[in-house]
C-alpha cells in the first residue's frame, strides 16, 4: 500500500503506512525505511543512524537480500555505527 501511494505522489500518507508496516515487523518495509533515510527519500532527511537501525531490523527479521547486504556494508564502512569488519562479514 505504501509503495502504491508513493507512486501516486501521496508521500505523507505513504510514509505513514510505510512506518506502520515497519513497526509491525514487515522486513521489506523496514528496508525501504532504512533506504529512505539513506537517500533522503519519502520526504525524510538523511540520517545514517536511523538508516542503520532500520537495515539492522530488516536483516534480523529475515530480509535475506537487501537488508543484510546494506547492514553488512554499513558495518564495514562504519556508517551509523562503529566500524566492525568482523561483524560485517558475518552478515
Amino acid at each position: 500500500l505504501a509503495l502504491m501511494l508513493r507512486r501516486e505522489g501521496q508521500i505523507p500518507l505513504a510514509r505513514k503506512f510505510l512506518l506502520l508496516s515497519a513497526r509491525n515487523k514487515n522486513s521489506s518495509a523496514m528496508f525501504h525505511l532504512g533506504y529512505a533515510y539513506f537517500i533522503c527519500g519519502w520526504g525524510l532527511s538523511e540520517n545514517e543512524d536511523y538508516s542503520f537501525l532500520w537495515f539492522k531490523n530488516s536483516a534480523e527479521c529475515g530480509n535475506l537480500g537487501a537488508g543484510m547486504a546494506f547492514l553488512s556494508q554499513f558495518l564495514f564502512e562504519g556508517r551509523g555505527c562503529h566500524k566492525n569488519e568482523k561483524l560485517s562479514n558475518l552478515w
